[in-house]
């Protein structure tokens, strides 16, 4: 509905006219239906981009449920849409592709590593890092000692699994392990190294091998219950 600054300027709709105001000067110019318009949802690549979307959304719920068990509360709300970015990245980078063959690509594999799934939570680089060849992940213990002053008295747990993308999206966690470390090393040179459950044997199946780093209070480390702390990094290593 348009509303009035003065008697002779309009802004908004009025009937099937747009009033706006640029640099002093009103402006006027026929409602076209805007997102809703009949021809423009009929539209080739709106259709497209729908099915995209469709089957990239079908994964993330998939995706976020397989990692639940892993992962504590998210403060900062931004987790959901930072998935939708990234995967919604991978499905338009290979169009021609399903979402389950761009997943297979080892490219894919490798733009993931370098993404943190919170971005506010970035880790610096070389902080965890999966050994592949001996099945074990290291974690640098600088990485420790730098939650020391922001969060004492605290652990971090770790908490690995191996995700298993199956062919139709869905997302099962397999060998699901997790590790409580203190935060307070005092070399911070030092390399935490956890030995982890061996990738499952399928060939023609894709894991990914996924890390979730949480701070909890030493209090509630063994009870699980809720804390004032929460998930600080999430990603594929």
């Amino acid at each position: 509905m348009a509303q009035s600054d003065n008697f002779f300027n309009l802004k908004g709709k009025l009937g099937n006219l747009i009033f706006c105001v640029r640099n002093g000067k009103t402006y006027v110019k026929p409602y076209s239906g805007g997102f809703v318009n009949g021809n423009s949802q009929a539209h080739p690549n709106v259709k497209a981009s729908q099915s995209k979307f469709s089957e990239v959304a079908h994964f993330i719920g998939n995706f976020k449920k397989a990692i639940l068990p892993l992962l504590w509360r998210q403060k900062d709300g931004s987790f959901h849409n930072q998935l939708v970015s990234l995967f919604y990245n991978i499905k338009r980078h290979f169009p021609d592709d399903s979402l389950y063959n761009s997943l297979k690509r080892p490219e894919t594999l490798k733009f993931l590593k370098q993404e943190s799934f919170n971005k506010h939570h970035k880790l610096p680089a070389h902080a965890v890092y999966f050994d592949a060849e001996h099945n074990r992940l290291e974690i640098k213990t600088f990485l420790l000692k730098s939650f020391e002053k922001k969060y004492p008295h605290t652990l971090l747990e770790v908490a690995f699994c191996w995700l298993e993308i199956k062919p139709d999206t869905g997302v099962i966690p397999h060998n699901i392990q997790t590790q409580m470390l203190e935060v307070n090393y005092q070399d911070p040179s030092d390399i935490e190294k956890i030995e982890l459950a061996p990738q499952p044997s399928d060939p023609d199946v894709i894991y990914w091998p996924f890390v979730c780093l949480s701070l909890l209070d030493q209090n509630d480390a063994l009870l699980r219950i809720h804390h004032p702390q929460q998930s600080m990094w999430a990603g594929v290593v």
